[in-house]
């Protein structure tokens, strides 16, 4: 079986589409993001997402089937909301397809995008991908931050993802 290297549709009218959309490496964030309270809320902070983490068997396994939304899931108030049981048939647009694999210093995998919405995103050029976890920030005694515990649950359609447009 070759795997496809761009995106297609099945038979159903599915699109699925290989990808990337985590990577370890330092990353910029905005404090607010991180809820750092201390620092002015668009100050932009480094975070550095260690190998060891991001390819924990947990940390992947946490992936697994993951929920596909466009663009990260806020509220009303315009604050963060996770995809689960109770909104994901509005949020849900495609998941991940089975667990991903490594490649380099990225998570790959296939998404399988199953509303046209998302299939019409897609093709009129929004291609980039942000990863929506949870994490426990660790800071070490030279004032570094250091994401711990990742736990998966959505991938977002961006314009500006951190994996890039792979």
């Amino acid at each position: 079986i070759e795997v496809p290297t761009k995106r297609t549709l099945n038979d159903q009218g599915q699109m699925i589409v290989p990808c990337a959309f985590a990577r370890t490496g330092t990353l910029q964030y905005k404090a607010a993001t991180l809820g750092l309270q201390d620092r002015a809320a668009d100050e932009m902070v480094s975070v550095f997402r260690d190998e060891s983490e991001v390819f924990a068997e947990d940390s992947m396994a946490s992936f697994r089937s993951a929920p596909v939304t466009i663009g990260h899931p806020v509220n009303d108030a315009g604050e963060k909301v996770s995809v689960n049981a109770s909104n994901s048939k509005e949020l849900q647009v495609g998941s991940l397809e089975g667990v991903p694999t490594r490649d380099e210093d990225t998570l790959v995998g296939d998404l399988i995008i199953a509303r046209q919405d998302a299939i019409d995103t897609i093709e009129s050029g929004t291609v980039e991908l942000s990863a929506g976890y949870t994490c426990n920030l660790v800071m070490n005694d030279q004032g570094e931050i250091f994401q711990r515990n990742i736990r998966a649950n959505h991938i977002a359609i961006v314009d500006k993802g951190r994996a890039g447009s792979m």
